[in-house]
């Protein structure tokens, strides 16, 4: 495999199709080589079933890659069919909020996931907001800040990789980013003030991967965040100083879709300074996006600095948790 194949490949953080992996599903990861992999309910089965998916994946990818899903507790949790319920993290108190955080890591690590796309360190400040409501911890930012910090503790103490969500900030608006690009007409000092407590306090105690949500902050940058330079190298790594991985949330989402192609949305992601793109499609366009991106490199100098220097983040960090 060709050098530049392999850095653009560990940018990628993709679904598969089906409850096993067929010849299709193999000779796609062996060309790609993908940095992760996030389940969804068409690869969740059995216990048993998931377990031997896990092993196959890895068999076909020679650096070890993310295996990761969404375990939040409450509405969110993919893995309900073969796991324990866990409720919400919404009004629990600390003993029980950790009691149940413990049982999704202890089931994440006997399946075979190495991370888990939670905690939601959202502010659930809009009642009316569609899709945050009790997938957060609270409506005040000191006591998701501070429930915040034991969940990522919890997974540091445990092996698994915590990812924490929706950087800015997603629990104040009132459009769902899965259906159109929500607006947050805030200032920096507002947010400083607000939202961005809990993910402030996150990168203090080091947490290791952050999701950025499909959301538009005109005061910073008229795009969205999970595109936007200003929001990733400027706000996240040079002011507050966030050294771990920048994974966006999925490209397919209508926040972002709507006014950009998934091509197009890949390559302004990397420049921007993401380090994995997150991708849940059939897995011909996935190639496809691989196959754009790799031929941009070659003509556009600063999408492979972007690439390089992103590389070496990632395998950075799979070295140092994996």
């Amino acid at each position: 495999m060709h050098e530049t194949d392999q850095k653009t490949g560990q940018h990628f953080f993709i679904s598969i199709e089906g409850y096993n992996l067929s010849k299709k599903t193999k000779h796609f990861l062996k060309t790609i080589q993908p940095g992760g992999i996030v389940f969804f309910k068409n690869n969740i089965k059995t216990k048993r079933q998931v377990k031997k998916l896990i092993r196959e994946i890895k068999k076909c990818i020679k650096i070890r890659p993310f295996i990761a899903v969404d375990q939040e507790g409450g509405r969110v949790q993919r893995l309900r069919k073969i796991c324990t319920f866990v409720p919400s993290p919404w009004a629990l108190h600390a003993k029980p909020l950790l009691k149940y955080q413990q049982i999704i890591i202890r089931e994440l690590s006997e399946l075979g996931f190495n991370m888990n796309f939670a905690p939601v360190l959202d502010i659930n400040s809009n009642p009316k907001n569609p899709i945050i409501g009790q997938r957060a911890i609270s409506n005040k930012p000191e006591i998701v800040s501070k429930y915040g910090e034991k969940i990522i503790k919890l997974y540091a103490k445990n092996g698994i990789l915590a990812c924490v969500k929706h950087f800015p900030g997603h629990g104040g608006l009132s459009i769902d980013s899965h259906l159109d690009l929500p607006v947050l007409k805030k200032t920096k000092k507002e947010l400083y003030n607000f939202e961005l407590i809990p993910f402030k306090n996150a990168i203090k105690n080091k947490v290791p991967t952050m999701m950025i949500g499909h959301i538009e902050i005109p005061s910073i940058e008229k795009r969205p965040a999970s595109i936007s330079k200003e929001v990733l190298q400027n706000l996240l790594r040079k002011e507050l100083k966030y050294e771990g991985l920048i994974i966006t949330d999925d490209l397919l989402m209508k926040g972002i879709a709507k006014n950009y192609a998934l091509k197009e949305a890949s390559r302004e992601a990397i420049l921007a300074g993401a380090n994995l793109i997150l991708i849940n499609t059939k897995e011909e366009d996935i190639l496809k996006v691989f196959e754009y991106i790799k031929k941009e490199a070659v003509r556009n100098i600063k999408l492979r600095k972007m690439i390089n220097k992103s590389y070496k983040k990632v395998i950075g960090i799979k070295k140092k948790y994996l």
